[in-house]
């Protein structure tokens, strides 16, 4: 992972499909990116599946998020977050944690941005009916510093939350690491000239 962000990964993260969140590492000598993401898996208790893609070094290590928590292709979700429905999405959150969801990823749209409030009342709601960690899945820094306000380490046996992401474009991001401790999505699909 010292290795993001000097050219030397293509890809670190991104969705396989929807609910499966994928590393990918493609390199020479990534095998030991492997090992390291497997040993974060295992201390973190995640379950986790390594699918080898091909060449040595290339490899996908993959954990299930749950993403349904999330107006944007979801219309029985975005009704719930427009009718302010909380016995709903906590209804919604507990079905994904059945389903084997070891993060639940939590957004409510562009409302967080007019209504930081309610997505507290979200964090909280969900928290109240489950016992996994969430992932904040904003990429403004005052809208992750909101969730973080009121995220209960306590609710979810002690485990961090994840922020998804952070990149080179919103640096600002890692001071949210002030807050709280959190484990984080380094983004490193794109490279920038400077």
């Amino acid at each position: 992972l010292r290795l993001v962000g000097h050219g030397q990964v293509a890809t670190v993260f991104g969705l396989l499909r929807p609910g499966v969140v994928a590393v990918d590492v493609d390199m020479a000598r990534g095998e030991a990116v492997v090992g390291d993401l497997v040993a974060w898996c295992v201390q973190a208790d995640l379950w986790h599946v390594v699918r080898r893609s091909g060449q040595e070094g290339h490899a996908h290590v993959l954990i299930v998020v749950g993403d349904r928590i999330n107006p944007q292709g979801f219309k029985n979700t975005a009704r719930m977050i427009e009718q302010e429905d909380f016995a709903g999405l906590q209804a919604l959150a507990v079905k994904q944690v059945g389903a084997g969801a070891q993060y639940l990823d939590v957004t409510v749209g562009p409302r967080a941005y007019k209504d930081p409030g309610f997505l507290q009342k979200v964090v909280v709601a969900i928290q109240d009916a489950v016992d996994v960690p969430l992932c904040l899945d904003y990429p403004v820094k005052d809208i992750v510093a909101a969730c973080l306000d009121v995220y209960d380490t306590a609710k979810c046996r002690g485990r961090a939350p994840l922020i998804n992401s952070i990149a080179e474009t919103r640096m600002e991001m890692v001071d949210l690491l002030d807050m709280m401790p959190c484990q984080v999505v380094v983004m490193t699909s794109e490279y920038l000239d400077e």
